[in-house]
């Protein structure tokens, strides 16, 4: 049986204190992320960010190690100082009323803050007719192909879906149909 110091468990219960919840509404600096470089998402030629480019930045915390590689406590850390200022910068600025509390909760759902980050999430929206959805959420549809797919499958070291291959990370990867 593993026994915790009581310095581990001050550490343990400040690192919860501070990791995701969806219960509070709180300002959170991104100075580490922008203290990082910023790296494109879609683009790897040296040429001037175009907006779709400028809207897709990750702040990448350098770790250099794969997503796939890194430990459960790495996994958070990443998902902590990296994915989720990454991606609450992008979602508040498709829609800042909106996600306005954005954090683990808004991808994750309720179990985020008992500790489980299972995805895909059922509580996200169902997908289940592609083409209905993209005509009655053109905007939505647009952003989630162009944005948030091709940012989170670079932030989780991927490819984006390939409708021809059908492989890389795509809309099932988070949501249910």
């Amino acid at each position: 049986m593993y026994r915790m110091t009581p310095g581990l468990l001050v550490a343990f219960f400040a690192a919860l204190a501070v990791s995701c919840s969806g219960a509070q509404k709180t300002k959170t600096s991104e100075k580490p992320a922008e203290e990082t470089a910023k790296k494109p998402v879609e683009s790897t030629q040296e040429e001037a960010p175009t907006e779709t480019s400028k809207k897709t930045e990750v702040h990448d915390q350098g770790d250099g190690i794969p997503w796939k590689d890194k430990t459960h406590e790495q996994r958070k850390a990443y998902m902590k100082m990296t994915v989720k200022p990454t991606m609450k910068r992008l979602f508040t600025g498709f829609d800042a009323e909106r996600f306005d509390d954005f954090g683990c909760t808004t991808c994750h759902g309720k179990s985020a803050m008992d500790g489980n980050f299972d995805m895909p999430n059922p509580e996200l929206p169902k997908l289940t007719d592609f083409e209905k959805l993209k005509k009655e959420k053109p905007e939505t549809m647009k952003f989630m192909k162009t944005t948030v797919v091709p940012t989170m499958a670079r932030l989780l070291d991927q490819q984006p879906y390939d409708p021809k291959t059908k492989k890389g990370f795509g809309c099932m990867e988070c949501h249910t149909r």
